[in-house]
């Protein structure tokens, strides 16, 4: 008896510290469309969802901030892709800010697809080596416009695949080393 009012005591306290900062706000309340989302390793969530209509933002639940609308302009579409401690958020978004038909990869503010890809681009988040570099794949006048994967700006697949090639990544374990499909 004594353990479990000890164990429901540690959980009320738990929920009691713990739950506060969600207490009066619920996950896309007020939102006409829920997007994606991803759970950073401490359990923060950044989703995506429409709060004017015809844009699709990503946000951090605490206070519902918007990572993207200041950065993409008008009709935008971001979703988030990966979350690294040291680095940040990893997203990835179109706007009127980025040129028509153009979609860049971010890393919290900075875009690190845009000086890569040069115009016509499009890019693709992926996920984070172990140091916070950002792996994504993309193409545009930068390369040719043909679809390569980068860790940071370095291309990793077009030495290797020659031209007319296609790379896209497919994992990256603990260690860094990397699984491609490429032609």
């Amino acid at each position: 008896m004594r353990t479990i009012s000890g164990v429901l005591g540690v959980l009320a306290l738990t929920i009691g510290v713990y739950g506060q900062a969600f207490v009066h706000q619920k996950l896309g309340e007020n939102f006409t469309q829920i997007g994606t989302g991803i759970l950073t390793e401490s359990g923060l969530p950044f989703w995506s969802a429409e709060a004017t209509t015809g844009n699709l933002d990503v946000f951090k639940i605490t206070g519902n901030n918007n990572f993207t609308a200041a950065l993409l302009g008008t009709s935008r579409i971001a979703d988030p892709v990966a979350y690294h401690p040291t680095a940040g958020l990893m997203w990835e978004g179109s706007g009127s800010a980025l040129g028509s038909g153009n979609a860049d990869v971010f890393v919290e503010t900075t875009n690190i697809s845009a000086s890569v890809l040069g115009t016509g681009r499009i890019a693709f988040g992926f996920g984070f080596t172990s140091a916070g570099q950002p792996v994504w794949y993309g193409s545009g006048s930068g390369n040719g416009n043909q679809l390569d994967i980068f860790r940071g700006s370095t291309n990793l697949t077009a030495s290797v695949l020659g031209s007319s090639r296609d790379a896209v990544p497919a994992a990256l374990n603990a260690n860094d080393v990397l699984l491609w499909d490429g032609v």
